[in-house]
């Protein structure tokens, strides 16, 4: 066979291959293609996206394409001059700044002032992050180089997040990279759990707290500053407006974590999401909203969030962080729904609580007004008139539980002689779940008074 016939079955073959691939994936219909992405996204992005060669796609390709048609200085935010202080508690501060990363992502930089020690979340590219830690350096203390980077702290495993930190073990050796354990981040060195304590530097403490959904070992880094001035890095888990794609768990578990930001964080805690998502998910929930549905203070909140958001991107393309919990609460749904959630839970225990400290107090004469079974099927109407048995102090304690000795002995030396049938027995039975809503009272009845007989 000559050469170039091999040649071309090589060259052809695979153009063939794909060929028809490309018309089978056109040939399916958009409803069953749309129900495919959407059932198998979880392991796509699970799996598949984790793979090598779509971080060099992600990250250097897009870096690449970005700085090709924007210029070598592309940035899709203003940064070197933006910062967040945050005091200390002990008295000293520390700066938080922005560094915006690929299209959309943002990495964040933080810095004692007193000693120069810095940090660095989510990494995505490390290019960007030296160029920027530079730059701020040289705006914080007036030189290049001056701020020494210990850390790395990975919120998950996404390229678009820890994609740098390889390459930024490189540049900087001596440095850690803190990430879930069960996330396994690229070039992790110092595996984390829920609730542990890293230490960068001597006053940098952060606190993780576990997030799984977007990705099973997502995380959260909180650092409490003084007069409860914290700060919160959320990664994808809480954007603004909205959260992250339920990609390792489903949106079940979401609320979950927006709850515990809720129990762990203070009310003036300062939010630093991944991405610079603002425009999209609060504008999203202005077009889409009914505001009808909305309390005026939701309702003005997100109108101003939205005015706000805006404003900030279309002036200087300025970052839309930090977000304030307490105003984010208002603005995002998930806030509201796990509010919502928590009265609900909050009513239930407080009436459990109520009915505990309660006591049972002895139900008179209770007149049956309900047709039974056997009224159903005669079509007389007949009416009992009973007293409890053996309803002792004791068993009063749980308002949930009332013991009815005698008719339940009575019911079942009927059944054995015949004297019922399955029937009767059935509407007995649903006279005596009746009559086991018994009303709580402070002051019950002495146990000898709560003793009688039953009147059949």
């Amino acid at each position: 066979i000559p050469f170039s016939v091999v040649l071309s079955i090589f060259i052809l073959l695979p153009l063939i291959i794909l060929s028809g691939l490309i018309a089978l994936v056109a040939s399916i219909p958009q409803s069953i293609a749309t129900y495919l992405f959407f059932a198998t996204k979880g392991t796509l992005a699970q799996h598949g996206y984790m793979l090598r060669p779509l971080k060099w796609l992600h990250v250097n390709a897009q870096r690449k394409f970005l700085r090709y048609f924007n210029g070598i200085n592309f940035w899709h935010s203003r940064f070197a001059d933006i910062r967040v202080d945050v005091p200390m508690n002990d008295d000293l501060l520390c700066s938080v700044h922005p560094i915006p990363c690929l299209s959309d992502n943002i990495a964040y930089l933080v810095v004692d002032h007193d000693t120069r020690v810095g940090c660095v979340v989510d990494p995505a590219d490390a290019k960007a992050i030296a160029v920027a830690v530079d730059e701020i350096g040289e705006q914080l203390f007036g030189e290049r180089g001056s701020i020494k980077l210990e850390a790395i702290l990975t919120t998950h495993k996404h390229w678009d997040h820890a994609g740098g930190n390889a390459l930024m073990k490189k540049m900087f050796p001596a440095i850690e990279i803190y990430g879930h354990k069960s996330d396994h981040v690229l070039a992790c060195t110092h595996p984390v759990i829920d609730k542990q304590i890293i230490q960068v530097g001597s006053r940098l403490i952060w606190h993780v707290i576990a997030a799984p959904c977007h990705t099973h070992g997502s995380v959260m880094y909180l650092f409490h500053g003084k007069e409860d001035r914290d700060i919160l890095f959320t990664g994808d888990t809480l954007l603004q407006g909205a959260c992250g794609e339920a990609f390792e768990g489903s949106f079940k578990d979401m609320p979950g974590n927006f709850a515990t930001i809720i129990a762990r964080c203070s009310k003036n805690t300062l939010m630093f999401p991944g991405h610079e998502y603002a425009s999209l998910t609060v504008g999203g929930l202005m077009g889409g909203m009914s505001y009808s549905s909305l309390a005026p203070e939701r309702f003005f909140a997100l109108a101003a969030s939205y005015f706000q958001i805006r404003h900030r991107r279309g002036a200087d393309k300025l970052p839309n962080i930090p977000v304030r919990l307490d105003e984010e609460r208002l603005v995002n749904p998930i806030f509201g729904a796990v509010e919502k959630h928590q009265k609900v839970l909050l009513d239930a225990v407080l009436s459990l609580k109520k009915m505990q400290n309660n006591q049972l107090e002895r139900p008179e004469a209770i007149t049956k007004s309900t047709p039974n079974l056997r009224e159903r099927r005669t079509g007389t109407k007949t009416t009992t008139s009973y007293k409890p048995a053996c309803v002792t102090h004791e068993s009063s304690r749980n308002p949930f539980v009332s013991v009815y000795r005698s008719d339940f002995e009575n019911l079942r030396r009927k059944l054995l002689n015949g004297e019922v049938d399955n029937n009767d027995a059935v509407a007995h039975l649903d006279e005596m779940l009746e009559r086991m809503k018994i009303k709580p009272s402070k002051h019950p009845k002495k146990n000898h008074e709560l003793n009688g007989s039953i009147n059949d």
